[in-house]
């Protein structure tokens, strides 16, 4: 379902969720994103995430939350 240059929602620990722009897919299994600033890509802000920490994926609607069964 994941694929490069979707962007998704992500949890991550103690802080608050955070929009990335999906780049590609770690060999570790991660995939690697950047962040999403003020709605414009910021290469400086790079996250690692797993399938799981997907919350929502953007739509042309905006935001929308998806089950982890469909990952």
């Amino acid at each position: 379902m994941l694929k490069p240059g979707m962007r998704v929602q992500i949890k991550r620990k103690y802080k608050h969720p955070a929009v990335v722009e999906i780049d590609r897919f770690d060999s570790r299994g991660f995939w690697i994103g950047f962040k999403i600033v003020n709605g414009r890509l910021d290469r400086n802000w790079l996250r690692l995430f797993k399938s799981k920490d997907v919350t929502a994926v953007m739509t042309e609607c905006g935001l929308r939350c998806i089950f982890q069964e469909v990952l």
